[in-house]
């Protein structure tokens, strides 16, 4: 029960923690990250691999977070970007 409570009560601290910090469609992206971290939890310690499909999809959530946090904060103009995937990273970003 108090593992529960507990659990409930920091749960949605943290949840409103993050709204009075960054957008709400940011907040709900990071959401998403719990199912990865779940998977590469249980592939850490009890050795169950992924399907291919698992990885692709884990792998699509991971980019589409990078490109909701660069819109939150995006690069002053005429920042060069020290990341090799430019085009895709650029792509993320809204026009302006």
């Amino acid at each position: 029960m108090y593992a529960t409570v507990f659990g409930t009560v920091l749960g949605w601290f943290l949840w409103f923690y993050a709204l009075n910090h960054v957008s709400a469609g940011v907040a709900s992206l990071n959401a998403l990250a719990i199912p990865v971290i779940a998977v590469v939890a249980a592939w850490a310690q009890l050795g169950e691999r992924p399907p291919a499909g698992e990885l692709t999809g884990m792998l699509l959530t991971a980019v589409r977070w990078h490109c909701s946090h660069r819109i939150a904060a995006p690069e002053p103009r005429g920042a060069r970007s020290g990341n090799s995937l430019g085009g895709l990273i650029r792509g993320c970003t809204t026009a302006g």
